[in-house]
Parts: C-alpha cells; sequence; structure tokens
C-alpha cells in the first residue's frame, strides 16, 4: 500500500501530537493525584489508574486538593481510549459534560450522568430506555435533591453506606478499637523518614492526608488525620529539640572538660624567632646577645698573626669573630630571617667600633645546608 508523502507527514505529526498529550496527561495525573498512580505505561492504563484514585477518593468522601487543567483534558474529549474519555469527563468543569451523553460507551455515558442536571437524564433516558444502571443514576439523583440517601453501587465494587430514610443531623456508628498515641508516634516517625527530606517543606499535611484515605480506602481502618498531623508536628519539634540540645554551648563545654588534652590539643599560635627578634626594641650589645641565640652563631677565634699584621701590638686577649650561623627551624631563609640578619651585622659592627679594633664583618648564605648562614670578616 502506497502512502503519499504529504498524508504520511500528517500521520507524523499526528503521532507526535498524541504523546505530548500523553505526556501533558502523565504529568498532571502526577501534580493531582500523586506520583503512586503513574507508571510507564499506554494511554488505557495510565488513564485506568488515574479513574481508580477517583474512585478511591469518591469512596472515602474525599477528593484531591487541587484540579485537573482543562487545557490538558479537553485534548481526551475525543480519545479513542474509554478510560480516557472517562477521565475526561470527570475532571472537566461541567460545561463541557454535554459532550459526553451520546458517548458510544456506556461508562462513559454514566459519568456523564453523575454530573448533567436532571432534564438531560430524561433525554438520556428516552434514547437508551432500557439501560438500568442509567435508570439507578436517574432514581439516586431524584432522591438526592430531595435529601433521601439510598444505597449506591460504588465503582470499586463496594456499597456506600445509606439509609432509605431522612438522615438526621447525627447517626449512630460503631467506633471501633481506639488507636493509641504510640501507634500515632510510631506512624510519625515512619513519614518523617519517608518524606521528611523534601525540600520544598510543607509535607506534613499532604501526606497525612494521603496516607489516612489510602488505609481507609484499602482497609477500611479510620486514622484521625488531625492526629497524625499533631504526632507528625510533635515528633519534628521534638528532633529539633534534641538537635539544638546536642549542639548546645553547655554540651559542648561540658565535652570538652570530660574530653584528655591529647584526645583534643588546644590551639597555639606559632610565633616566628626571627620575626620576634626583629620587632624587639633593645639595645645594641641586647640584640647581639639575642641574635647569637637565635641564630645559632658559633665564634672563632682570630688569628694572632694577623693581628700582628694589622692590629695594634698592645691589643690584648682573643678577638672572638662569628663563622657559621643557621635560621631557626628547618626551612629556608625567608626575607624576615634577612633582615634580622642585616639588623644583626649592624648592631655588631656598632658595638666592635667601640673597641677601637677595625674590624668589619657580613653575612652571606652557605650553599652547604639549608638555612645556613656564613660571617666575612674585613679589616678596615
Amino acid at each position: 500500500m502506497r502512502v503519499k508523502l504529504g498524508e504520511l507527514q500528517k500521520i507524523v505529526d499526528r503521532t507526535l501530537a498524541e504523546e505530548r498529550s500523553i505526556d501533558a496527561l502523565r504529568e498532571e495525573i502526577s501534580r493531582v493525584l500523586g506520583p503512586s498512580v503513574i507508571t510507564n505505561v499506554k494511554l488505557d492504563q495510565l488513564a485506568e489508574g488515574a479513574n481508580y484514585r477517583l474512585d478511591v477518593f469518591e469512596h472515602t468522601g474525599r477528593g484531591p486538593r487541587t484540579s485537573f487543567k482543562a487545557s490538558v483534558m479537553m485534548k481526551f474529549i475525543d480519545s479513542k481510549s474509554v478510560e480516557a474519555r472517562r477521565l475526561a469527563v470527570r475532571t472537566l468543569p461541567v460545561s463541557y459534560t454535554s459532550k459526553f451523553k451520546n458517548d458510544a460507551d456506556p461508562s462513559v455515558r454514566h459519568a456523564a450522568a453523575r454530573l448533567l442536571p436532571l432534564d438531560s437524564l430524561k433525554e438520556m433516558l428516552k434514547k437508551t430506555p432500557h439501560d438500568d444502571e442509567l435508570r439507578q443514576i436517574t432514581r439516586q439523583r431524584y432522591l438526592a435533591e430531595a435529601g433521601v440517601k439510598t444505597p449506591e453501587k460504588h465503582p470499586l465494587g463496594t456499597d456506600v453506606p445509606g439509609e432509605a430514610e431522612r438522615l438526621g443531623d447525627a447517626v449512630k456508628q460503631h467506633p471501633g478499637p481506639e488507636l493509641s498515641e504510640q501507634y500515632y508516634a510510631t506512624l510519625a516517625n515512619k513519614l518523617i523518614k519517608d518524606y521528611g527530606g523534601n525540600i520544598e517543606g510543607q509535607w506534613e499535611a499532604p501526606a497525612a492526608h494521603r496516607y489516612c484515605a489510602s488505609v481507609k480506602a484499602t482497609s477500611h481502618v479510620d486514622i484521625d488525620e488531625q492526629k497524625l498531623y499533631d504526632a507528625i508536628m510533635k515528633e519534628l519539634e521534638e528532633k529539633d529539640d534534641r538537635t539544638l540540645e546536642r549542639y548546645s554551648l553547655k554540651e559542648v563545654a561540658q565535652r570538652l572538660l570530660e574530653s584528655d588534652s591529647h584526645e583534643m590539643p588546644l590551639y597555639t599560635e606559632e610565633i616566628d624567632p626571627s620575626r620576634e627578634l626583629l620587632e624587639s626594641d633593645v639595645s645594641s650589645a641586647e640584640y647581639v646577645k639575642r641574635a647569637m641565640s637565635v641564630f645559632n652563631v658559633r665564634e672563632s677565634v682570630m688569628p694572632r698573626s694577623l693581628r700582628k699584621y694589622r692590629l695594634a701590638e698592645g691589643r690584648q686577649g682573643e678577638i672572638r669573630i662569628p663563622c657559621m650561623g643557621k635560621v631557626p627551624g628547618a626551612r629556608g631563609i625567608s626575607r624576615v630571617d634577612e633582615q634580622a640578619l642585616d639588623r644583626f651585622i649592624k648592631s655588631w659592627n656598632d658595638v666592635q667600633l667601640t673597641t677601637g679594633e677595625p674590624i668589619h664583618i657580613d653575612w652571606s648564605h652557605n650553599p652547604s645546608g639549608l638555612g645556613l648562614v656564613s660571617f666575612n670578616v674585613e679589616l678596615k
């Protein structure tokens, strides 16, 4: 069979449009009914799961907190999927309901009948007088407007409780066993573990509502939604209090006092001896004395032969000259070390001038080791 290029393009465009519509429906179901309905399935199964969730809401007397977007659901008014059309009639505004009263599938017509006015139901009964389900829906609508509540067969397969007479303000019901406070606390802790990591916050009320509705629909057990919400908030507050108490200043101080010194060493600021020496405000003689200790200066005795040749003959005693030194620590010579050594040279020369001896020293880097200093002597 040959297909023209234009027809093929229309088929492709229609297929892509349907896929976009299904993706939009999947996002909308997830937003309104929650992600538990969403699976990677076809349109029929997707709409069937959403319809079942709506049946659960109707059975429990509750409903979703928000509504479906009409712009998304309008695309399924003429869908080939019966479940998609039934979902559309249940989620679109009432003004669109009349479009489904002549639908080919009876389940779609019945969903529309539950929303249409009684005049429209009469017209539908004239066209399909043998539709017992439609007749039952019409009867229930009449009785509901008259204030009489009757048992109704629910889509889930169970009967919705009711009486064939007008209900009073209070109906006696068996409350059943009361759930304990420990039960609510345990359940609250479970929900906190499941939903507590939600970065958007404000998850407590929706989580409590969703859990209570689900348990009611599946096991017919009534869980007090308000008590569950209060238990969640109480557990969260106690958790915050425990966190604050653990990291309070009092507890931190107590842990510091109980810990041994070797387990938590105290922080001590490291002092640079060269910088401390350079910043000291002392005399030249005192500075020389301190520098000799900081730089571990070793001295040598000047030979007497050199003294006889250049120095005064009457000079008595030995003349000690710095010959080697080393900066503090196992490190190279820093800028601070150089400045401290320069001041040492100047102070030593100033002190030596007072003795009358024409001796002058200077320092240089010693390449034989890291941080070593050599001192050179000159006779003036």
